[in-house]
């Protein structure tokens, strides 16, 4: 069950994930960035910018975050509260991968 606190238009970017580590913790992308902590009983906007996508490191619980406009990755170590800039791109990627080895 959603509850209607998400103000935000679908965007070609757009996606909802699902934290395999702790399923409590939903994340919404779209024209803002919202999470849940409740299984999607209430969201908030996070402050970091619109992301295209989302990754979860299953070996230290940390989840990294591709920036739409300005190329960046970003790097969450509290479940997305908050964000930490790691990398600009010289050019925009069109996704990404985490490789652990």
């Amino acid at each position: 069950f959603i509850t209607d606190s998400i103000n935000a238009s679908a965007t070609q970017y757009s996606f909802v994930k699902i934290n395999p580590l702790n399923p409590n913790y939903i994340y919404v992308s779209g024209t803002n960035v919202y999470m849940s902590s409740n299984a999607g009983y209430n969201f908030s906007m996070i402050n970091v910018p619109v992301l295209k996508g989302i990754y979860f490191d299953m070996t230290d619980s940390s989840i990294y975050g591709l920036g739409v406009v300005d190329s960046t990755l970003y790097k969450s170590t509290n479940n997305g509260l908050n964000w930490s800039l790691l990398y600009t791109f010289n050019e925009r990627p069109s996704s990404f991968e985490i490789s652990l080895a």
